[in-house]
Order: C-alpha cells, then sequence, then structure tokens
C-alpha cells in the first residue's frame, strides 16, 4: 500500500503544480514497480477519477497503459 500512497501524493503535487508533469511520470514509473496486483487495480480505479482532471489528464494517458500492463503480467 506504500506505492500505491506514494503514486497519489505524486497526484497531489501535480494537481497543486508543486512538480512538473515530468516529474510525476518519472516518480510514478519508479513506484508502479513496487506494486502488486492489487494495488495496481487501485490505482486504476484512481486514474479513471483522475484522467477528468485538466491538469492530470496528460499524467495519466502516459501512466495508464505502463499500469495495465503490469496487472496483465500479474495474471
Amino acid at each position: 500500500m506504500k506505492a500505491l500512497e506514494q503514486i497519489e501524493d505524486i497526484f497531489y503535487k501535480l494537481r497543486d503544480s508543486s512538480i512538473t508533469e515530468e516529474e510525476a511520470e518519472e516518480k510514478i514509473k519508479e513506484n508502479i514497480f513496487k506494486m502488486n496486483q492489487n494495488e495496481a487495480r487501485m490505482i486504476m480505479k484512481k486514474l479513471d477519477i483522475y484522467q477528468y482532471e485538466t491538469k492530470l489528464k496528460k499524467t495519466v494517458y502516459e501512466i495508464c497503459p505502463i499500469v495495465y500492463e503490469l496487472m496483465k503480467e500479474c495474471e
């Protein structure tokens, strides 16, 4: 659950413009590979919500395929 919390924190910082989209993508990618299948499913649900926020949309579209691939590998 630690990786999930860290990813949520990264999106919070991105929303507040504390970090750039590039920094967010890099940090999220690092955390994704620490996730298990259950955490990956949970973050996908969050990404479904985040995709409607203008500031988060680009990062969500970059990260979704990576999380999806991780979920497929875990099955």
